[in-house]
């Protein structure tokens, strides 16, 4: 199975303790580490209610929908959380205009929540409904359906980095960690590096191949071509190419230069893969050791320089030099 799809554990380590985030996919983790640190650096309207929480609750969470924007009836359902003894913290607004509103409270006040639905079933605002959501229902708000962050999220992001510009490195959410655990190990980094960790989970699966005495190698370049079952990869030769399928295929997140994504793909020394002739589409087996060290040859553009320095101070090329396609072997 891919690690986007392995569900990790998520703590956040402050000076008060560590939180619990839940146990969900490396994909969705990454997705809400980043919205909450986007959060707690970014100014926005309500910032002081939430701030206020983590200093009384900390960081440890319960989100909750409410499916209403009206200000009015909000400020009425507020009131009858106070009522029944609820500390809360109304979240910024990811998607405005969609008839939701989100706010976080503490998991101890669970017993003191269901008091609150089963009144407020019964209540004027009866017609309202609301109740516990995941983080990632959540984060998934601030996303359109073309998959791009809506433009309350991007005004979130941009007021986050401003803050980070301003404040430098004297921010006390410097002093806060957020460790990942998987399967292949633990991942601690500062809260506001959250886009390294997925720069991490190659070498884990690089270190869990190497202790099962399979051994393994990553290559790190843009495929030719990627399907739902594989992708494929150009050998240095630049005639041949080596097919890795999906499940070890690894995402790696987003480039912040680029806007690309960024993969990873994991080849197992003692594995078979096929590798294809793009001349003539003819297919070759080849085990991984052998890939890995195919990969590892100079690129054509380098070995025509080099044979072309060869020549100015020799005066020849070995016949050794230049390998031929032929020698890619099956």
């Amino acid at each position: 199975m891919s690690e986007v799809n392995d569900a990790v554990q998520v703590v956040m380590v402050t000076g008060k303790g560590a939180y619990l985030l839940g146990k969900l996919s490396f994909k969705s983790a990454l997705l809400i580490l980043k919205l909450l640190n986007t959060i707690y650096m970014a100014k926005w309207k309500g910032k002081a209610s939430l701030r206020r929480f983590r200093q009384i609750k900390g960081d440890d969470y319960t989100f909750i929908n409410i499916g209403t924007e009206d200000k009015s009836k909000l400020k009425a359902i507020e009131k009858e959380m106070k009522a029944h003894g609820i500390l809360y913290a109304k979240l910024p607004d990811l998607c405005g205009g969609d008839g939701q509103t989100q706010y976080v409270i503490s998991p101890a006040d669970a017993a003191k929540f269901k008091a609150f639905l089963l009144d407020h079933t019964n209540g004027k605002y009866r017609d309202i409904k609301m109740g516990p959501i995941s983080p990632e229902d959540y984060a998934k708000t601030g996303i359109d359906k073309n998959g791009k962050e809506t433009s309350e999220l991007k005004g979130l992001m941009e007021s986050a980095e401003k803050e980070m510009e301003r404040s430098g490195e004297n921010r006390k959410e410097k002093e806060e960690k957020i460790t990942i655990e998987t399967k292949h190990g633990k991942i601690t980094v500062d809260k506001d590096q959250v886009d390294k960790i997925s720069d991490y989970v190659p070498n884990f699966k690089l270190r869990e191949a190497k202790a099962k005495g399979i051994g393994g190698s990553l290559i790190e370049q843009e495929p030719l071509k990627m399907t739902e079952r594989w992708g494929m990869y150009q050998m240095p030769d630049g005639i041949h190419a080596v097919i890795v399928p999906k499940s070890d295929i690894i995402d790696r997140g987003i480039d912040p230069g680029s806007g690309k994504k960024k993969e990873a793909a994991l080849v197992y020394y003692n594995k078979s893969y096929r590798v294809v002739n793009l001349k003539d589409r003819q297919l070759t087996p080849m085990n991984g050791n052998e890939v890995d060290k195919e990969m590892k040859q100079p690129g054509i553009k380098e070995r025509n320089l080099q044979a072309q320095d060869l020549k100015r101070n020799k005066g020849k090329v070995p016949k050794d030099f230049v390998r031929s396609a032929g020698q890619v072997r099956g």
